[in-house]
């Protein structure tokens, strides 16, 4: 039988649109669920450091986009994802906020597989 969970809204997340790298957000997934946690949580984290990490102009080199990119819906904390946007312009054109996640979940990986 179905148990219906009430979840209170958290005003501080929306939903987000975007495309990412189907095969870096399965290996997200994967770790997530080995944690327990939402996938969106990791990329949250991965946003963080992206912005902690690359924050004047030229120093994020444009990655070769990847082929497998699937649009996604999932929710973010709002301010966080406006802060990956913003950092967009700053860091220089053609630079999206799906890049800068992709980067986050990279390090997400790369961190967790230690």
């Amino acid at each position: 039988m179905y148990d219906s969970k009430i979840r209170f809204k958290d005003l501080t997340r929306s939903h987000f649109n975007t495309t990412l790298s189907k095969s870096l957000l399965d290996q997200i997934k994967q770790v997530a669920d080995e944690k327990g946690s939402p996938y969106n949580m990791f990329l949250e984290i991965g946003m963080e450091w992206v912005l902690e990490t690359y924050y004047y102009k030229g120093s994020f080199h444009k990655p070769t986009r990847p082929t497998d990119r699937v649009r996604i819906n999932t929710t973010f904390n709002t301010s966080l994802f406006n802060r990956i946007k913003a950092r967009t312009n700053r860091l220089g054109k053609d630079i999206y906020a799906n890049d800068l996640i992709e980067e986050g979940m990279k390090y997400i990986l790369s961190d967790y597989k230690k």
